[in-house]
């Protein structure tokens, strides 16, 4: 997965440029999570989505058309400590730009845990890349660069995150599972990076 993930992709929405961008990006993340679990069929996806995230570009009606087992939408927020999930509740977990949000490095591992705790299979997340011309939270360029942090326009100010930061949060995985970082370029830099756990 170290190469650039070429999908296609559904029409994009109405919106300015940035917001097609990530649209475009998002459905590249999706495609590389179904390219991810080997064709996803028969199995039990959970999609953890953040609070904010928009309701009408989901994995689950991306997936309408090429499965028919139904996906869970769980919206989790930063309160949240548990998942209210048995271990290995779900064949795979989709998790997308939401560990950004959920505090710092060691909120961070606490979510991957939970997340490999209710994947039987494996786990996907992803985030955007801090090392990217643009910040992707907030649509402004360069001013994460400078100041070392996301003028995101939602009140929780995200921890942005890089490949090697991904790695090592997924090192303390319990285990010894498969763990790659994947990407997808906008332009010639990184713009959304994923974690790839699988069991």
């Amino acid at each position: 997965m170290k190469d650039t993930i070429e999908a296609k992709l559904a029409p994009v929405p109405e919106g300015g440029f940035l917001d097609k961008v990530k649209h475009a990006q998002r459905q590249q993340m999706f495609a590389s999570f179904v390219d991810f679990t080997d064709g996803i069929g028969a199995d039990l996806v959970l999609d953890l989505e953040s609070p904010w995230a928009r309701q009408q570009d989901t994995l689950a009606q991306w997936l309408a058309s090429e499965t028919s087992k139904a996906i869970t939408i769980q919206v989790f927020s930063k309160a949240e400590k548990r998942l209210p999930f048995a271990d290995n509740a779900f064949d795979w977990v989709f998790c997308h730009d939401l560990l950004a949000y959920v505090g710092d490095s060691e909120a961070q591992s606490s979510l991957l845990q939970e997340l490999d705790r209710v994947a039987r299979k494996g786990l996907f997340v992803t985030a955007y890349n801090r090392k990217h011309l643009i910040d992707f939270n907030s649509n402004l360029p360069l001013l994460h660069l400078m100041t070392g942090k996301s003028a995101s326009r939602h009140s929780q100010k995200p921890e942005l995150l890089d490949a090697p930061t991904l790695k090592e949060l997924a090192g303390k995985l319990p285990g010894q599972p498969h763990i790659d970082v994947g990407h997808i370029r906008y332009g010639v830099l990184k713009a959304q990076l994923s974690l790839q756990v699988r069991k």
